[in-house]
């Protein structure tokens, strides 16, 4: 729902998710947005389509370290500030440990 444009019945969003263990999950997030989309039936609430999705969805990777972990954060802050006024603004967060 965070992708799905507004006029829809979404929030028009992007979606931001932090990971901190293992590799990027680029390969489970798309398995989602195809099955989402493939689970849209009502034309009029169409979720975008999956290469769509994945664009709108930021990957961060925080590491135990406590310097790597503010750099994130500092990293983060900055992706928010500039998707404010964005078309899709980072409308949900993620953190996965």
């Amino acid at each position: 729902q965070v992708q799905t444009p507004r006029d829809c019945g979404g929030l028009g969003g992007s979606a931001l998710y932090i990971h901190t263990e293992g590799p990027a999950p680029i390969s489970r997030l798309r398995e989602m947005a195809e099955a989402r989309h493939a689970s849209s039936v009502d034309a009029s609430r169409a979720s975008p389509a999956p290469e769509t999705a994945l664009d709108r969805i930021y990957v961060e990777k925080v590491f135990e370290d406590t310097d790597q972990l503010l750099r994130t954060l500092e990293r983060v802050q900055a992706l928010l500030a500039r998707q404010a006024g964005s078309d899709s603004p980072v409308r949900l967060l993620v953190l996965d440990s």
